[in-house]
């Protein structure tokens, strides 16, 4: 009789400590953790920070983008002059031996050197303003290659939020299946004993340990799942696999928004429509140089050229020229077998093509934008809910360990109370994670995911 009802008190106390360990499971994991190694706390700030410097598609977008700076200059469009100069230096000796009827003559020598030196300088003065518009449009692959870099950052910042937060869904439902395995533990305890005191069954001896390492499978196949979360997030960061680090515990949400604020942003400051809307300046650019390409072309020319010729076969001889020229040339395109003609119609193509992207860009955005703020909108309701039946599932379940141990309800319906609190839990925790990903797609659909 006394072991019955310290086993009853026992049972009591731990249905009520289990609820609050329940609800502060991460930070205790956390605190533990911190106590027990030197892991490193990495907020999403701290992670955000570490990923935009290591991640390695940011690294190659920053490296492209410099790139197309650098290839934005007026030599490349064709606008400064070009200069060679040409150094040459050669020489030689000959041995001439003669031979007349058996008798050698003597031996004459001759030695030889060139230097030369020539300069040209050529300069095209007009091309039908068609260098022009080649630097304008070198400008905006300049624009388009940081463009696609921000784009880039976007996708990282959001792939590192989305595996951030994953880890912290992962924690949560992993601490709410190890506080169910404690639960499953005292319902062993309580099922062995009494059925040695002769009041409970061999049967539900069983089912409540059939239930204990069902449980405990769950926390196993949930820990490979946290790992598989932190490798992808350490990944993402460009960190050795072996890093040891804490996150914060809790999903957090940045502020409520509007879909005016959203289509505002699109329009405004999306990325990928900035893309779109240079790739059809790009293209307009480029029929324009095919159209300049028809007018003529005007190009100066001038030299200089010092040659010196020394030879010396016993009487030496110096011959020196030095003189410079100049020139314009003046060149018509009159007929290529009418290649411009083709080249021309394929840029008027490309460029109603680059239209139709862009309108197609604008209305996929649209689209995307609608579908995400209703899903943002319907799971940050649907959090509101689930944090409501999350608190009634710790009561039920507190009751339901209370009149388990009493001996007043079967073990099914303890078992029904711990499915229900961790469906809520997964449920919450999801609903949690969903909106966090809806809120962080819609920023980047603005164009402030940076």
């Amino acid at each position: 009789m006394i072991q019955k009802i310290a086993t009853a008190c026992c049972s009591f106390l731990l249905a009520i400590i289990i609820p609050v360990t329940a609800l502060h499971a991460e930070k205790a994991h956390t605190v533990a953790d911190s106590e027990s190694s030197d892991a490193v706390v990495i907020t999403i700030e701290d992670a955000l920070r570490i990923g935009l410097e290591r991640n390695f598609g940011v690294i190659l977008a920053a490296n492209e983008a410099e790139i197309a700076r650098l290839n934005r200059n007026f030599g490349a469009a064709g606008m400064t002059p070009d200069l060679d100069v040409q150094l040459g230096f050669s020489g030689g000796r000959e041995d001439l031996l003669e031979t007349v009827n058996g008798v050698e003559l003597p031996q004459s020598r001759t030695r030889r050197s060139i230097t030369d030196v020539d300069a040209a300088l050529s300069w095209t003065i007009f091309d039908g303003l068609r260098m022009f518009t080649t630097y304008e449009r070198l400008g905006e692959l300049e624009r388009l290659g940081a463009t696609h870099a921000r784009i880039q950052i976007e996708n990282t910042v959001a792939d590192i939020i989305a595996a951030y937060y994953n880890i912290v869904r992962v924690n949560r439902r992993l601490a709410v299946l190890e506080n169910t395995v404690e639960i499953s533990e005292e319902r062993y305890r309580i099922a062995d004993t009494k059925r040695q005191l002769g009041s409970g069954s061999e049967y539900e001896l069983l089912l409540a340990r059939t239930d204990l390492n069902s449980d405990r499978a769950a926390v196993i196949q949930e820990e490979v799942l946290l790992s598989d979360a932190r490798l992808r997030l350490l990944q993402l960061l460009a960190l050795e696999p072996d890093t040891d680090f804490i996150i914060e515990p809790e999903i957090t949400f940045t502020q409520t928004l509007s879909i005016d604020e959203v289509t505002a942003g699109i329009n405004e400051y999306n990325s990928v429509l900035q893309a779109a809307d240079i790739q059809r300046r790009i293209a307009g650019l480029q029929r324009r140089e095919l159209v300049q390409g028809r007018l003529p072309q005007v190009r100066l020319s001038a030299g200089y050229n010092s040659n010196n010729r020394e030879t010396n076969n016993g009487t030496r001889s110096l011959q020196e020229v030095d003189g410079y020229r100049y020139g314009v040339t003046v060149s018509v395109p009159v007929f290529d077998g009418f290649n411009l003609n083709r080249r021309l119609q394929a840029a008027r193509i490309a460029e109603r093509s680059a239209d139709v992207r862009y309108e197609e860009q604008m209305l996929l955005l649209r689209n995307i934008a609608t579908a995400e703020y209703r899903n943002y909108r319907n799971t940050k309701q649907v959090v509101a809910i689930e944090q409501e039946n999350l608190a009634l599932a710790y009561e039920t379940l507190e009751i339901a360990l209370e009149r388990f141990t009493l001996g007043t309800s079967t073990s099914l319906e303890l078992r029904e109370s711990q499915r229900t609190l961790i469906n809520t839990e997964t449920r919450l925790v999801t609903a949690q994670y969903e909106a966090k990903l809806s809120e962080t797609e819609l920023l980047r659909l603005m164009g402030r995911l940076q």
